[in-house]
């Protein structure tokens, strides 16, 4: 008889968190978070939802109606997340590549692997995050949003 398992579809994080596994090959499913003051957004990618698009504008709206968050436009909650991700990405001590030739390494134990995978997993949602948003403000600066 066939056994089959179904496991939704969401971030390694999440996997790790809440079932304690992570998934090989699972970048289409990235969720991070980025934080200024009290605000805080939620980035989480499902499938073929890759552009953001509804995270960024209940972003935007969170840190223009924050008091602690100097945002007064649009223009300046992007330059913010921008920033933010930077500051989240430069605080890991090794990068997306690094982490990839961990996991084709064979001496990694199963913790470390889902380790490894679930901070693989925040670096390429931030960094889809970053670009996103530079990519956002280009679009506003020449009129196209």
């Amino acid at each position: 008889d066939a056994l089959s398992s179904f496991y939704y579809n969401a971030s390694n994080s999440y996997h790790l968190f809440f079932q304690g596994f992570t998934l090989a090959d699972n970048d289409d499913h990235l969720s991070c978070e980025i934080s200024s003051g009290d605000a805080s957004c939620l980035f989480e990618t499902v499938g073929e939802n890759p552009d953001f698009y509804e995270s960024f504008v209940d972003c935007i709206e969170s840190l223009r109606t924050t008091d602690s968050t100097p945002v007064n436009n649009d223009k300046s909650a992007l330059a913010l997340v921008a920033e933010s991700t930077m500051t989240s990405l430069k605080q890991f001590p090794n990068s997306i590549e690094e982490d990839e030739e961990l996991l084709e390494s064979e001496d990694l134990t199963d913790l470390q692997i889902n380790a490894v995978r679930a901070r693989r997993d925040e670096k390429l949602c931030l960094k889809k995050v970053r670009l996103f948003s530079e990519d956002v403000r280009n679009a506003m600066e020449t009129g196209l949003w």
